[in-house]
């Protein structure tokens, strides 16, 4: 019998099996694509679901992250070309949210007033992984990656590439932490 009640404490003390399912997202459409945008596949993935996004011959629009525990993998490349991200944003993640980006470009398209990438607003944990991030320079201000108010953020393998200049806009290269 006290076999019986330590069995079933420990059961009920376990933590909850969450499904996770792989999505596959590619904006050319095919078999075995469930997605043609990578929004979409976002707003509609559970906690803890994978976003497999495939190379386009077009880039993906951008994307924001909202209050979610997701992965999203770049599919290894097939014929040489990255999945590039304009814009990625990812905010309000509770303390036990994890999101991961890998293998993606993220640039920042031309006249966006905002970071390439951009995290705010979280207690969850954000990890970026061998990622190429670009801003572009307009008016001599560019942002590659912004982290703000964010506790816990990491990146791994990532390249800040130097910005493409446009005109108006100067170049270089500045790193700086602000809390």
């Amino acid at each position: 019998m006290r076999l019986l009640i330590l069995l079933l404490l420990l059961g009920s003390l376990a933590p909850t099996a969450v499904a996770q399912q792989v999505f596959v997202v590619d904006l050319d459409g095919g078999a075995g694509v469930d997605f043609t945008s990578l929004q979409l596949a976002v707003d509609a993935a559970a906690d803890g679901d994978f976003l497999l996004v495939r190379e386009s011959a077009s880039d993906y629009t951008a994307v924001a992250i909202d209050g979610r525990s997701l992965t999203i993998l770049a599919e290894p490349q097939v014929a040489g070309q990255t999945p590039t991200l304009p814009n990625v944003l990812v905010r309000n993640l509770a303390a036990s949210d994890v999101v991961t980006l890998r293998g993606f470009a993220i640039e920042t398209p031309s006249l966006a007033l905002q970071p390439s990438l951009w995290i705010r607003e979280g207690a969850g944990a954000v990890f970026v992984e061998d990622c190429e991030v670009s801003p572009l320079v307009t008016a001599g201000i560019a942002s590659a990656i912004v982290v703000a108010n964010s506790t816990r953020v990491v990146l791994n393998r990532v390249v800040v590439s130097p910005p493409p200049v446009v005109a108006g806009g100067g170049h270089g290269r500045r790193v700086g932490v602000r809390s």
